[in-house]
């Protein structure tokens, strides 16, 4: 087997692109601003996908810091096409940090004052990460750290059951997957 230590350097500075790229989508443009032909819309829609496709190099060492950022990222009003990479990437972190951004998750999640965008996002990752296709990678993790987690989770899904913006069927596996741990 080859010795990949040379590798080390290039996940580092990975690592570092990542956390530069987040930081720099953040202050771009007020989204009022966004029109999907200006240069500003543009930048942020190609920074995302490039985030995605780094969201592997995210070293444990660097998801805490880089989960606050994310988590802001996700209350900005976005056009729908630029907040489907900021789940992703949410998603992709979450898998490989499940500890970390599940807390934040929760923690999102169960505030009262968002946004129906914001929530209909929290919801979208919420739902692929503990009932959905990551689920095997995610919700063992996650509930290993605490198993009120589950509860946390579905605390803030629940008052979404009877909402128009289609959350019903996330709330509703959600709370399956919950009650089945019970």
């Amino acid at each position: 087997m080859t010795d990949l230590w040379f590798l080390a350097p290039v996940s580092c500075l990975l690592s570092s692109v990542c956390g530069s790229l987040l930081i720099s989508l953040i202050q771009v443009a007020n989204p009022i601003t966004l029109y999907s032909s200006l240069e500003p819309y543009s930048r942020k829609i190609r920074g995302w996908q490039a985030l995605c496709l780094l969201s592997r190099f995210i070293t444990s060492e660097m998801a805490e810091d880089l989960c606050q950022t994310v988590f802001a990222a996700m209350e900005e009003q976005l056009h729908t096409q630029i907040r489907y990479f900021v789940e992703i990437f949410v998603i992709q972190c979450a898998r490989r940090n499940p500890i970390i951004f599940g807390n934040a998750l929760v923690q999102a999640i169960t505030k009262s004052n968002l946004s129906l965008q914001h929530i209909s996002s929290l919801m979208i990752v919420a739902g692929n990460l503990v009932v959905g296709k990551f689920e095997g990678e995610f919700l063992p993790k996650f509930k290993a750290a605490d198993p009120k987690n589950l509860s946390a989770v579905l605390a803030g899904v629940i008052p979404w059951l009877s909402s128009t913006q289609s959350f019903s069927k996330y709330t509703l596996l959600t709370q399956y997957a919950t009650n089945e741990g019970f």
